[in-house]
């Protein structure tokens, strides 16, 4: 979402209320001149409340949303999970009848590897769960810009123009 507000300071506050009220909470934020971005994760369940919610923050000047399924992926995660597990219990079973010391060697590398997929795997099914139960919100924040127009006339074209510059420059300094 990108709003225009008048105040970003108060616009952020109301941001982290917001993520706070509905059992979120604020993933990452970057402040910039003239505005700032933030990335709330809230509770899937309760997305389209919380979207209408930030809307009241400012002046929408636009939306988009978007989805990914990761239904697939949970399923064949956790059916490779399982099956270094299987093959982890076969180890471990192994490495009880080994007899020589490089059968023992062997079978605990094996176990090693084994070990590392199956923690590498659970972290990313952590991941997507987490990702299914929370929604991410990122909102970018823009100050909203008092423009004045200043007409006048000169008879010397240069005096003119460096007017108008300076009318610009003071304009961008001043947030007028």
């Amino acid at each position: 979402i990108r709003l225009t507000v008048s105040n970003i300071t108060l616009a952020y506050q109301q941001l982290i209320n917001i993520a706070l009220g509905f059992n979120g909470y604020v993933y990452n934020s970057k402040g910039y001149e003239g505005g700032a971005t933030i990335e709330l994760r809230i509770p899937s369940s309760r997305f389209e409340e919380a979207m209408l919610t930030i809307q009241q923050i400012g002046k929408v000047e636009s939306i988009s949303i978007s989805t990914q399924d990761v239904t697939e992926q949970i399923i064949d995660l956790e059916s490779r999970l399982n099956a270094s597990k299987a093959l982890e219990s076969r180890l471990l079973q192994l490495l009880n009848r080994a007899v020589t010391v490089e059968e023992v060697l062997k079978i605990e590398d094996q176990l090693t590897r084994v070990r590392a997929d199956i923690e590498r795997m659970d972290a990313q099914l952590k991941g997507l769960v987490g990702r299914v139960k929370y929604a991410s919100i990122t909102v970018e924040l823009t100050i909203r810009y008092r423009v004045y127009r200043i007409d006048i006339s000169c008879e010397t074209p240069n005096v003119q123009e460096e007017f108008n510059n300076l009318v610009m420059k003071i304009g961008v300094i001043g947030r007028i």
